[in-house]
């Protein structure tokens, strides 16, 4: 999975249809994909990634909402436009948001461990959910196609 430049989105052919939809914010979509390829003005897109996924082409745009809506609303319903049908990589939008998730989860048990200023059963429990943040993540990393 790779997000194209501008000038790659523009020299490839795509003309996708909307396949599905994602739920995230805009800056979850930044953490997953980078950068938008294109941020449009008066234009009924505002931000747009151009995605090259298996040898295909999708994207991922807001349509027809204000300027500021798909960046300020935490769960935006974001379009998913490709020539194909578009499940598998929906799928792995989702496990990489998942995983992102996951890895802040343990990066902040680590750092609450570390600190030594909780009780024992606080630690206690605070080791429990690290190993099953870790558990899980690694459950996804498995799953991830790169």
């Amino acid at each position: 999975m790779r997000t194209l430049t501008k000038d790659e989105a523009l020299d490839s052919v795509y003309t996708p249809s909307r396949r599905g939809y994602i739920n995230c914010s805009f800056f979850t979509l930044v953490d997953i994909l980078g950068e938008p390829t294109f941020t449009w003005v008066n234009c009924p897109i505002n931000y747009e990634w151009a995605i090259e996924y298996k040898g295909s082409i999708f994207t991922i745009y807001d349509w027809r909402c204000k300027r500021d809506a798909s960046k300020t609303d935490v769960n935006f319903r974001w379009n998913v436009g490709a020539s194909d049908w578009a499940e598998e990589f929906i799928d792995q939008i989702e496990k990489r948001r998942m995983y992102n998730l996951y890895t802040t989860e343990v990066k902040t048990y680590s750092e609450r461990v570390r600190r030594g200023d909780l009780t024992e059963d606080e630690q206690a429990m605070l080791l429990r959910s690290l190993a099953n943040a870790r558990l899980k993540r690694a459950e996804l990393e498995k799953e991830l196609i790169v």
